[in-house]
């Protein structure tokens, strides 16, 4: 089961769910935390993802950051155990730059916006990936950056989770446009045929700024699906436990992709002997079929929450 989690104290997550209940049939199901939670209905294509996956849409009352063992919780409470968790949650930004970003979550740091310290969520690369390259595609000319972003927040749980956003503004929370172009990317994330995104080879990906746009580039522009995204920002604070997570909680993980122009290079040669070490492959963008990847340097500062 597909778990897409609302907040009521969100204004961003309310307009994704107020786009997501118009722009998909959904059904009734029961009560979470008295509010009503929703099956989605619509058509189902034969071997899409909501072919295979039960999709409810749940709202909590509480913050997601602070919310932690939602999956848990919900299981305990309704019977219905996920397999993974869709945030659909507001983005706060320093630059109060307009985004529509998706990312993994975790902490490389202290826990200073939920979860705990220096301790990694599951990734959701598969779905993830689609659902940034579904943005990408219902986005263009609303005026926002489209982008990963490096891992980071909480809350904590342990089921493979993403979160998918709208920042970085009260303007931009409100905006029915943003929320409903990511409530149709979602939607159109559910409707893709599983076994094709499954195909694409899962990677973890490393170096570049905050916002990871040579990752972001190469999962529009290729066949590949990003898990845990380590920023160079975040190189000083990552013991070998540290890079042991980023590895095991991206499901299906084959190798890493380096943004090498986002880190020093004596850092990219010492990252590639422990990865050689580890036995996982090295991915570049051709091996990966990028097709007119735009060549970004970006190793830029910690900006978000």
């Amino acid at each position: 089961m597909i778990l897409i989690v609302a907040s009521n104290e969100d204004m961003a997550s309310l307009n994704i769910k107020r786009g997501l209940l118009l722009k998909g049939k959904w059904e009734k199901r029961g009560s979470f935390e008295e509010n009503e939670y929703f099956e989605f209905a619509s058509e189902k294509k034969r071997g899409s993802v909501a072919e295979k996956e039960t999709i409810i849409l749940s709202t909590i009352n509480k913050h997601h950051l602070y919310y932690d063992e939602i999956d848990k919780k919900f299981e305990d409470k309704t019977g219905l155990e996920a397999g993974s968790v869709i945030f659909i949650s507001r983005h706060k930004s320093v630059s109060n730059m307009r985004t529509l970003t998706v990312h993994p979550i975790g902490n490389f740091f202290k826990a200073e916006y939920g979860g705990r310290e220096r301790t990694l969520v599951p990734s959701c690369p598969i779905l993830m990936s689609e659902s940034l390259r579904k943005l990408w595609a219902c986005a263009q000319g609303l005026g926002y950056q489209i982008s990963y972003e490096a891992t980071h927040h909480g809350p904590y749980l342990s089921t493979p989770t993403y979160y998918i956003e709208v920042g970085s503004d009260e303007s931009a929370w409100a905006d029915e446009q943003a929320g409903n172009a990511i409530a149709q990317a979602l939607i159109s994330t559910f409707e893709t045929d599983a076994a094709e995104i499954e195909k694409r080879p899962v990677v973890v990906g490393i170096g570049g700024g905050h916002y990871m746009p040579r990752m972001t580039e190469v999962a529009t522009h290729s066949n590949v699906s990003f898990g845990h995204m380590v920023p160079t920002y975040a190189f000083e604070n990552m013991t070998d436990e540290m890079w042991r997570m980023a590895f095991e909680f991206t499901p299906g993980a084959k190798g890493v992709y380096f943004h090498k122009k986002g880190m020093p290079k004596p850092k990219l040669r010492e990252l590639k002997e422990k990865i050689s070490s580890l036995g996982l492959e090295i991915f570049n963008s051709k091996e990966l079929d990028a097709k007119d990847v735009e060549k970004t340097s970006d190793t830029g500062n910690k900006d978000s929450k």
